[in-house]
């Protein structure tokens, strides 16, 4: 299936850790086999998330730093035989904007780490001045744009239980 499908395909959280700052068990990041180091003020947040048209269940894992000013979410589809990252959306201070990475030459086959460094993927936009946005980002800011752009809806609310 094209990458553009599975960003694109709707989708919605079943349950979500709180942040945290320990190391990423592999359980919430499917491509990793280890746990995945999170060091020197890197926090991380999980979701579990199930297509609403398919059988496909994926995993949201966001990352920032703050300090930095560096944001991070990749949508990873689970398959049988581990993870597969299927795009990453992203912000760095550093350099230019908010931005999308995908191999669209894999369409969410390549099951592992593939796509989570530099070299494994696209940039979209290609970057460049045109390309810059001043964003003041939270974590929860953050975490809501990156559902916003994956498509996942929040999880149903429980009977008597308030969104605000």
């Amino acid at each position: 299936m094209r990458v553009r499908h599975l960003v694109s395909e709707p989708k919605e959280e079943i349950d979500a850790t709180d942040w945290r700052s320990d190391d990423i068990p592999p359980k919430y990041a499917p491509c990793f086999v280890k746990h995945y180091p999170q060091r020197n003020g890197w926090q991380w947040r999980s979701a579990r998330i199930k297509a609403k048209n398919s059988e496909r269940e994926y995993i949201l894992l966001c990352q920032c730093h703050i300090a930095k000013d560096d944001w991070k979410s990749v949508l990873i589809l689970k398959k049988a035989q581990g993870g597969s990252v299927i795009s990453r959306y992203e912000f760095h201070a550093d350099h230019s904007g908010l931005h999308v990475h995908a191999n669209c030459s894999n369409g969410g086959e390549r099951v592992g780490p593939t796509g989570m460094t530099m070299g494994d993927a696209d940039r979209l936009p290609r970057g460049g001045n045109d390309a810059r946005r001043i964003n003041a980002w939270t974590k929860e800011s953050f975490w809501q744009e990156s559902k916003r752009f994956f498509r996942i809806q929040n999880a149903p609310l429980a009977q008597g239980e308030l969104n605000l």
